[in-house]
């Protein structure tokens, strides 16, 4: 998702994610190749040479297209708690089902206004925030 200001996080993400092409790459060199990434600028790049094809998709649309729980949302039907950060430099708007969880007796969206896209962390020795509100989920809607 191409968004302000989250270049930063898309520079230091995809850094990571070619390295770890590069180890494949040298494990399994007949199924995934390391040509071109030192060209590789951006995760649109990324998602159509790696991404798309490597779970079997012909591009990247299609991946995103398919591979989405959003076309399954619909059909839950035990109490689901779906916790993205606001400010998650990574998702745009259209990644909270905010109609599904407005429609849906099970699907419970909550989009607190900090947390990043792998945050909540509330300090480094203990619990995260969302380890301590999946707990809280947990305990209000099985009565554990």
């Amino acid at each position: 998702m191409k968004l302000p200001g989250n270049r930063f996080y898309e520079k230091r993400f995809l850094e990571k994610l070619l390295n770890k092409i590069r180890i494949k790459a040298e494990m399994f060199p007949d199924q995934v190749s390391a040509a071109g990434l030192d060209q590789m600028k951006d995760f649109d790049e990324f998602h159509d040479k790696y991404t798309a094809p490597l779970h079997g998709y012909s591009s990247k649309e299609e991946f995103f297209e398919k591979a989405t729980c959003d076309q399954f949302l619909h059909l839950v039907d035990r109490p689901v708690l779906i916790v993205n950060a606001a400010n998650d430099p990574m998702l745009g708007d259209g990644c909270y089902p905010k109609q599904i969880a407005e429609s849906s007796e099970y699907v419970t969206l909550e989009i607190p206004e900090k947390g990043g896209h792998v945050g909540f962390t509330i300090n480094k020795k203990g619990p995260s925030y969302m380890e301590l509100r999946a707990q809280q989920f947990l305990l209000e809607k099985f009565d554990l």
